[in-house]
């Protein structure tokens, strides 16, 4: 049923709707190690309305991403890219890392780093919210940058060659028996392949239906 509140009755702020619109400011914070989809909840801070209960305001957490970062739960991954003497002889590089912290990592001298190989820096990831204390690992994925082809002089190739594990020998084949080929990059068509293509593309695929002569 409904109420009438007499005009002398009634609020001067609410005019008798006992509902009244109020600014308030919440302050959210964040805890270290929150992820994507996290909510932060205010009991009680929804609207409000006569002979009910409040309702809440739920936050969610949404992550930006990082241009060196990525996040896997409390790990961290990013990518760094080694030339071929800091892959053979050892290297040194700086992180700076989420708070600002600058890391100095490094490998010792003949640790060889490959395409593809990763290294763990523990501690160094993300807080874990569900651990009473610690945090993830920082893992860094390599990629080794070779040198452009051609850019070796042959001194520089014959000292390679000095340092270096030797090649893998052929076999005991005689010279004149073997047929010998030529590696091209891949994507690469000689003409001699393209114009083969052509001459293909125009055998399956006729012009039209020539007419029957009467």
């Amino acid at each position: 049923e409904g109420e009438v509140i007499r005009e002398r009755d009634r609020c001067r702020t609410c005019k008798g709707q006992k509902v009244a619109t109020e600014k308030k400011v919440l302050e959210v914070n964040v805890d270290p190690g929150m992820k994507h989809g996290d909510a932060i909840t205010f009991r009680g801070e929804g609207d409000q309305l006569p002979d009910t209960v409040p309702g809440d305001i739920i936050i969610i957490v949404e992550q930006k991403e990082h241009p060196v970062f990525k996040r896997r739960g409390a790990d961290l991954f990013m990518e760094h890219k080694l030339n071929i003497t800091e892959a053979l002889c050892g290297h040194l590089m700086t992180i700076t890392h989420l708070d600002g912290r600058v890391l100095l990592a490094s490998t010792p001298p003949g640790h060889v780093i490959k395409p593809g190989d990763m290294k763990v820096i523990d501690g160094e990831g993300m807080p874990d919210r569900h651990a009473a204390v610690g945090k993830g690992r920082l893992i860094i994925q390599y990629d080794v940058v070779f040198p452009e082809d051609g850019s070796l002089s042959p001194v520089a190739i014959q000292v390679l060659l000095k340092h270096l594990p030797p090649r893998e020998p052929l076999p005991n084949i005689p010279r004149e028996e073997l047929d010998e080929v030529l590696l091209v990059a891949a994507g690469t068509v000689p003409s001699g392949e393209a114009q083969d293509e052509d001459d293909e593309e125009h055998h399956h695929h006729p012009r039209g239906v020539q007419c029957a002569q009467q």
